[in-house]
Order: structure tokens, then sequence, then C-alpha cells
């Protein structure tokens, strides 16, 4: 199962704990050439084990694109702990863990010139 995932500017990478997992990064970038991504994580949260976490957002004039990391804070084991359901929208991202509390960062972007 997965215990921590982080997405950067490089690379995406997980912490798996008890299985073998993996993970695929999806990589974007603006059709016109002079401009460019500058990203940067959002706040972050922690929610408590068995309930939707609080929102992390991002800072003014940046736009949530996905999760920069979810990790599960509690290091029980695999069998009791799980990252449930995770989902980003205009107010940010935000994870359920179901057995463990976790940590939630949101990956926040914006298109800026070369």
């Amino acid at each position: 199962m997965i215990n921590d995932f982080q997405v950067t500017d490089r690379y995406a990478k997980s912490w798996c704990w008890g299985s073998n997992c993996g993970i695929k990064a999806r990589c974007c970038r603006p059709q016109n050439e002079n401009y460019k991504l500058e990203c940067k994580p959002g706040a972050r949260v922690e929610g408590q084990r068995d309930a939707w976490g609080p929102w992390s957002t991002c800072p003014a004039g940046f736009t949530v694109v996905s999760h920069e990391r979810i990790d599960l804070l509690d290091h029980r084991h695999p069998n009791d702990e799980i990252m449930h359901k995770y989902e980003c929208n205009d107010s940010g991202c935000r994870a359920w863990c179901w057995g463990s509390a976790c940590a939630t960062w949101a990956k926040c972007c914006r298109v800026v010139p070369r």
C-alpha cells in the first residue's frame, strides 16, 4: 500500500509499505513555448483519521492542478491504514485516510513568461 507519495517539478515518487506499488507522473506544459509553468506546494494541512481532512489551498495567483503530496502519519500496520480517497477542486485538495491521520499538500501552478 502507498504510505506516502510526492510529486515535484522533476519526479513523482511513492513509499510503499507491505506491498509493491508504483506511481506514474503526468507531465504538462503550456502550448506556447514563450511561457512555462511555475509550481509550488499549497498549504500543509493535517486531517484526522477516518474523515475528510481540511482543504490545502493555493496562494493568490496560483491554481490547484493536483495533489503535491499525501502522507499517512500514524505508521501503523499496512492492513490498518489506507489512503482511502482524495479530491481536488477550485477550493484546493483534501484527503480521507482510513486508520491514520494524514498530511496533504495541493500542487499549485501558474503560467509565467520564460
